[in-house]
């Protein structure tokens, strides 16, 4: 059992220093941050496309399957590979709005964990108002991010650095206050 406590705290103490770190980054380089997270994921198409393209010149005409279709690469392969090429220059300038929605969803995962911490606390007798009320703001930071990514990016990439920034030093206030519930 203390071993699986320790195990606990240890991703409690590991999550919130990659949030903190994750929100101090995004509150201070909103742009480059949402950029360069859109050049990435454009990067990682243009390749899967060229190893589609590759594939399908590679094609090896002896080595057919009974419908006709080789087993390695097919003609779909060159169009996924172009396909993917394609979306992976539209993506880039896409992907930027997107980004706050995904962040939100981190903070409200947060908020959502810490609320069941809440509970947990507050059923075993202890006092669980201040991660109900850590909770309740993570949640509402993170639905903010969802619901709103076409106001400024910059402001909602700010507030969502800011809702991990304080995602993660709220995580390690609850873990103290779950350790002395549970001392009790």
């Amino acid at each position: 059992m203390r071993g699986l406590l320790t195990k606990f705290k240890t991703e409690v103490i590991f999550r919130a220093i990659i949030l903190i770190v994750a929100g101090g980054l995004l509150f201070a380089f909103p742009n480059a941050a949402q950029q360069t997270v859109a050049n990435v994921i454009a990067v990682v198409l243009v390749i899967l496309g060229i190893i589609r393209i590759i594939n399908y010149v590679k094609l090896d005409k002896s080595h057919s399957s009974v419908n006709g279709m080789n087993e390695y690469a097919s003609p779909s392969d060159l169009v996924i590979g172009i396909l993917l090429i394609v979306l992976a220059g539209v993506c880039a300038a896409i992907l930027v709005n997107f980004i706050p929605v995904v962040l939100g969803l981190v903070v409200l995962a947060s908020g959502l964990i810490k609320l069941d911490s809440a509970f947990t606390v507050r059923s075993s007798g202890g006092n669980a108002t201040p991660i109900f009320v850590m909770a309740a703001i993570s949640i509402v930071v993170g639905l903010f991010g969802i619901f709103h990514p076409s106001a400024v990016n910059n402001i909602i990439i700010r507030i969502i650095g800011g809702g991990l920034i304080f995602a993660g030093i709220s995580d390690l206030i609850s873990l103290g206050f779950t350790k002395s519930a549970g001392s009790e």
